[in-house]
This record gives structure tokens, sequence and C-alpha cells, in this order.
């Protein structure tokens, strides 16, 4: 058996923040269109939100009897927050986000591989994975399942079951792999080089909490660019092992 290790860390920074700058335009005009998507989202439950507060005043009904019905929004608002629609709203605003976020996430997955694989990826990507998104819900609540029963031990096991799981969004963009075949997966590919896989994540939250809020604004990018190297280089260590 091959003992050798999966990659280096420095190789895996190097990767991030080496494609990150190579592919600067590329990323801050997808930085853009993601915030257009998420600001979009927030704008559309806004109105909605807004049209039914409307519908469910008095006055709208009597219009015409209003000189000016922009006096009157403050009586919108408070049949908004004050009726039982507000906490619905807010449940199926978060539910919308958090599924916008994983499908989002998904096409970030794969434009990071395009960008390991042939070093150029297309905006396109973005929305390439809308067919995997219930899948990695359903497994990003295992997920988080997982992780939280962790915490309950010392927080250690948490965080280590954070970690050797986290590889589930690449393996079911890449492999369309199910739930737990995909959380499998990942442990299966982490365990190849622990020691690596620890050291490239603690080494780049080092960074970012050096760098200050500077890096948070590149954290995202270089992160999702390093996980893609360790993520193919774990896979070729799995393949020469079992030659």
């Amino acid at each position: 058996m091959n003992n050798k290790k999966a990659f280096s860390v420095v190789a895996a920074l190097k990767f991030g923040f080496v494609e990150f700058i190579e592919h600067l335009f590329f990323f801050i005009k997808l930085g853009l269109i993601q915030f257009g998507v998420y600001a979009a989202f927030a704008l559309g439950c806004l109105a909605i939100s807004g049209l039914i507060g409307l519908l469910k005043t008095e006055w709208f009904w009597h219009i015409r009897e209003i000189p000016n019905v922009y006096q009157h929004s403050q009586k919108v608002i408070n049949v908004v927050l004050g009726s039982p629609f507000i906490g619905f709203a807010v449940t199926v605003f978060f539910m919308g986000f958090t599924i916008l976020r994983i499908f989002l996430n998904l096409g970030l997955r794969r434009i990071a591989l395009d960008i390991y694989d042939a070093d150029s990826s297309k905006i396109s990507q973005l929305f390439s994975q809308v067919s995997k998104v219930a899948t990695a819900w359903l497994t990003a609540l295992v997920y988080a399942g997982i992780c939280f029963l962790g915490m309950l031990f010392f927080v250690l096991p948490g965080i280590f079951f954070g970690v050797m799981f986290s590889l589930y969004e690449y393996v079911i963009v890449d492999q369309d792999r199910g739930v737990f075949e995909a959380l499998k997966e990942s442990y299966r590919l982490m365990s190849k080089d622990k020691v690596s896989v620890f050291s490239a994540i603690i080494a780049l939250f080092l960074i970012y909490f050096l760098g200050g809020p500077i890096s948070l604004l590149l954290l995202g990018q270089v992160w999702n660019l390093m996980y893609a190297f360790m993520y193919r280089r774990l896979q070729a260590a799995d393949a020469n092992n079992m030659e």
C-alpha cells in the first residue's frame, strides 16, 4: 500500500490563492451575479409580503376614496407584522434562502472542479446543478445533525465529523451520489490523508483571522478552490492505492 501524502498543505493553499488571482475578474463577475440572485430573491419575497399585506387591509378595496395612498403604508406594515402570516412568511423565506444557497453552492463546486480539471469554467455552470439540489438539501440536513450530535460530546467530535464529511457537495456534483453514499465517500476520501486535510484547513483559518476583513472577501472562493484541489488529490491517492 502507498503511504505517501495525498497532497501538501502548501500546494493546497497555493492552488487556492493562485487560481483565484488568475481568474480574478471571472470570480468578481461570479460574485456580482450571486449578489444579484440573492437580492432578487429578497426583493421578490418582500414584494409578495407587501402585496399580501395590501390585500388584507380594508382601505385597499376602497382605494379611490383615499386622497394619498402613501399616507396609509403604515397600515400595510402593521397588518403584515401583526398577523399570523409573518411567522409563515419568515419560515418560507429562510427555507427558500437555504435551498437557493445550496443550489448556488453546487454550482460553485462545479466551477472549482472545472478550474482544477481544465483551468477554466463558465458562468453558466453556476446554474447547472438543479437536478441535484434535493439530494444536497437532504444531505445537508443529515450532515448538520451529525455535527450537532458530535458537538454534544465535548465539541471535538463535532469538528472532526464536520471536516470528514465536508466533501459531500463535491461528491454529489462530481459523482451524482445519494445522501448517505455522498457522506460515506467524503469520509472515505478524507481518511486517505487526515493530517494534510486538517493542516490545510487550520492554515486557511489562520490566514483568515490574520487577514481580517479583507480576507473575508477572498476566503469563500479560495476555500472552494482548495477543497476542489483536496478532493481531486485524494481521489488520485485512492486510485494509486488500488493499483
